[in-house]
């Protein structure tokens, strides 16, 4: 609620500065790959705000939709999509003409959402319809899902651009799902 992000050295322990996003329920952070630029989802807001890390400072931010939650920002920081809790929609923003690109429809409520370091797809956790959903980067379009799973919750996909790890959270566990087969490898509780 305080409308900042805030760096922490975690080595040292210790606050190393607050940075404003303008606005307040800043919430889910995406960096980008060489760690310059930070996109945070505000969820009152309806948008994202960008934050340049070199500087430390507010860069800009947009409108997307009602009750923006989920945010991930491509590895070269060429779009950032990001889902709107109660409209079941992502938006991806290309960030050189700072607006909406595309908006994709299917899921229930598109929670959180990551890339795969290759850039080429992101997985949108929803724990609504007990689904991750697989979009292609390229396309802009869903091209997949894996159903009956426990409430997903997080998500972060592998080295390999084809494993994806997803938090469960009415399962009380975390799985490993195959995204290129579609189909969950394995699960194990957490409590």
């Amino acid at each position: 609620t305080t409308a900042n992000i805030v760096l922490v050295d975690i080595a040292e322990g210790k606050v190393l500065t607050a940075i404003p996003t303008q606005h307040p329920g800043s919430h889910m952070l995406g960096v980008t790959a060489d760690g310059k630029r930070l996109f945070t989802a505000s969820i009152p807001f309806g948008g994202i705000s960008e934050i340049d890390l070199e500087k430390r400072a507010f860069v800009r931010d947009l409108h997307v939709a009602s009750n923006t939650e989920g945010v991930a920002v491509a590895p070269d920081g060429s779009s950032v999509w990001i889902g709107s809790n109660d409209s079941g929609t992502v938006s991806v923003v290309d960030t050189k003409t700072w607006s909406v690109a595309a908006t994709i429809r299917g899921p229930a409520m598109p929670y959180r959402l990551g890339f795969a370091p290759n850039g080429s797809i992101v997985v949108f956790c929803d724990p609504r319809a007990n689904k991750v959903w697989i979009a292609d980067v390229k396309s802009r379009k869903i091209i997949g899902s894996v159903d009956g799973l426990g409430s997903p919750r997080g998500v972060r996909i592998a080295r390999d651009n084809r494993t994806a790890y997803v938090t469960l959270g009415a399962d009380n566990a975390a799985a490993s799902i195959d995204l290129a087969d579609r189909k969950v490898n394995w699960t194990v509780p957490v409590g």
